[in-house]
């Protein structure tokens, strides 16, 4: 999945990803235009796909448009 996003300022920032997983997983977050930042997540085991959660991710992203794309590792 892709999304685009506008950065306003350079800095530190939390991504903030809402994930239901009766088993858990696993997932990279890039965002891939100036900043060229990939980070790995690990979705916990929420026991259902019903139950959310919110994993944050911290990020360093330069200023601007960049677009953010979520590479699924794993199913579930």
């Amino acid at each position: 999945m892709k999304y685009t996003v506008s950065v306003p300022t350079a800095g530190q920032y939390v991504a903030q990803l809402r994930v239901a997983s009766p088993s858990g997983g696993a997932l990279h977050l890039g965002f891939n235009q100036a900043s060229n930042v990939w980070s790995a997540v690990t979705i916990p085991n929420t026991g259902s796909w019903q139950s959310w959660t919110t994993v944050p991710v911290p990020v360093t992203l330069a200023a601007g448009v960049q677009q953010v794309t979520v590479f699924f590792d794993t199913g579930d």
